[in-house]
């Protein structure tokens, strides 16, 4: 009987397997073995998988209790994996926890729930200004897989007739895994990437620190001071008193991660699995992927799927920049309307009459209202069918590539220009006999912004330029 190399764990090599009253030939070579991630689910050798959905089939396998226990392999597989990642996208988590594409795809198409250390796929950033790193601690402790003794050995053949398995667990690797995530929110003055290398800088810095007994005593006052301010949220696989919520306590746990899992055999989980029968279905994503991978649908509809997405409006790089231009139009705003701190900014029809004040200076901004192009797009592609149909055929909706008022040089200088001269009103004049307000009014004969003057509540001058000439006129 052909015996596995040592090299190929997780390979049945066999090229039948025999049952009572049948021979079945399978295709159990190394090129058809398939590794996937666990991701907090409870599998092992002989447990039954449907790779349509991605799910292990509990309750269902090929042989008893008795002949699963008895001539199963174990050997020792310790090793451990220290891994810093500051990338908060979905596909770098599955990265990390080496996640197959095909086990991707079923993820992003809610195909796959996960437990323990996998809930990590959850944990996403909740604002811009949130500087992220994770650390990823792993370690393996054995591995078991099934031997040759099984394939002659089928206790239960008829599972072969059945279709809702098309893959055969038979190896298993045991340990744990942790994800530590360190966040800090940082406020409008802090400079994002310069933090952002601070904080990556600190987190590395963790298995350093937790050599000597007080690594306090290792750390600078700034070191001290900037941790305060980090937050960790702990997701993992063994069993903690207490999880940890600030650097400080996360230092601690990560001494003590080794013991945990040597101490206490209860905390090891299945990480990986090595799984062997004849592929019956294709990778695909979402709705389509039980179809494509039963056969119901070509490979070329999931092709057409991605290339559908990528040409849409929702595809990554589009929606990036204009996030990216929503942030730098904030930005602009913020830069001109913070140097005038205790100026109301209000819609000015409230304040344009009022009894106390004959004379109202409005900054306004003037290019805020506009149609949003590419939301529009997005409105106009859901109503479309794109996503419910895979020919190919119907034409993409285009998004509008346009030049951003705030991205002008010419405007922004004559918004400096605007705001040198409404600045020059703030100082108190004694007799002062105006109010000054800040608003947004559309007016695309002056882009970017303007100065209106409303002399009792009409509008006189929707470009003031010369405010000192107007002093002598009001002044009582």
């Amino acid at each position: 009987m052909l015996k596995p190399k040592d090299d190929e764990i997780g390979i049945l090599t066999e090229e039948t397997i025999r049952a009572p009253n049948r021979t079945v030939k399978t295709q159990a070579l190394p090129s058809d073995t398939i590794e996937v991630a666990a991701l907090g689910t409870p599998p092992f050798p002989g447990m039954l998988y449907d790779c349509r959905k991605d799910c292990f089939l509990p309750g269902v396998t090929l042989w008893d209790n008795k002949s699963l226990s008895e001539d199963l392999d174990s050997r020792p597989k310790p090793q451990t994996y220290l891994k810093f990642s500051s990338a908060d996208s979905l596909s770098s988590k599955l990265s990390l926890l080496n996640a197959s594409a095909s086990l991707k795809a079923s993820f992003l198409g809610g195909l796959v729930e996960v437990g323990g250390s996998a809930k990590y796929l959850h944990d996403t950033k909740s604002s811009n200004r949130q500087s992220r790193i994770t650390m990823y601690y792993g370690e393996t402790t054995r591995y078991e897989q099934l031997t040759m003794r099984h394939l002659d050995q089928i206790t239960y053949p008829e599972v072969f007739d059945q279709k809702t398995a098309t893959r055969v667990v038979t190896g298993v690797l045991y340990g744990a895994q942790a994800f530590m995530v360190f966040d800090r929110t940082l406020t409008e003055e802090e400079n994002k990437q310069k933090f952002k290398e601070e904080l990556n800088a600190m987190v590395e810095k963790i298995p350093e620190l937790s050599t000597d007994g007080n690594p306090a005593l290792q750390m600078t006052n700034a070191e001290k001071k900037m941790v305060e301010n980090i937050t960790c949220t702990f997701h993992g696989d063994v069993r903690l008193q207490q999880n940890p919520t600030t650097y400080m306590e996360a230092l601690n746990v990560y001494k003590q991660l080794p013991a945990l899992l040597k101490d206490n055999p209860q905390n090891e989980v299945p990480i990986k699995v090595w799984l062997i029968y004849k592929a019956m279905l294709l990778e695909a994503v979402g709705r389509v992927l039980p179809a494509v991978r039963g056969g119901k649908l070509e490979e070329e509809s999931l092709e057409d799927i991605l290339k559908i997405h990528r040409s849409s409006p929702f595809n990554a790089d589009t929606l990036n920049q204009w996030l990216n231009d929503a942030k730098s139009e904030l930005d602009l705003l913020s830069f001109f309307t913070k140097p005038l701190e205790g100026i109301q900014i209000v819609d000015s029809r409230r304040l344009i009459v009022n009894p106390d004040f004959p004379i109202v200076f409005c900054l306004t901004f003037t290019s805020l209202k506009y149609e949003d192009l590419y939301l529009s797009a997005l409105k106009e592609f859901l109503k479309t069918e794109r996503f419910k149909g895979i020919d190919g055929e119907q034409n993409m909706v285009s998004v509008v590539s346009v030049e951003k008022w705030f991205a002008d040089e010419d405007i922004v200088e004559r918004m400096r220009f605007n705001n040198d001269v409404f600045k020059s009103f703030v100082s108190p004049q004694q007799g002062q006999t105006f109010l000054l307000i800040i608003s947004d009014i559309s007016d695309p004969s002056n882009p970017g912004s303007t100065i209106y003057m409303y002399e009792f509540g009409e509008l006189s001058d929707k470009e003031v330029q010369k405010p000192f000439r107007l002093f002598s006129r009001w002044m009582k």
